[in-house]
């Protein structure tokens, strides 16, 4: 989903997988190391560099499951 809001992009996705804390224990990965979350936060780093700090995102897990994640970007009219 994605929104517009006074200047600032919101985009909201939800997954409907096992979850951020159940993920990190499966045995079935077990030699699995994910990078996703530094790659995320290494391109969020470069936007934050090239067009200011107002870049949020959040990751939470869901009650019945799966994750939610906000991505809000600052609105750039050039």
């Amino acid at each position: 989903m994605v929104e517009e809001e006074e200047g600032f992009i919101n985009v909201k996705v939800l997954d409907n997988g096992i979850g951020l804390s159940y993920s990190g224990k499966s045995e079935i990965k077990k030699d699995h190391h994910s990078v996703s979350t530094t790659i995320i936060e290494e391109r969020i780093n470069m936007l934050r560099a090239k067009y200011g700090g107002n870049i949020r995102y959040q990751a939470r897990e869901l009650a019945h499951g799966g994750t939610e994640t906000l991505l809000v970007l600052p609105k750039i009219i050039q």
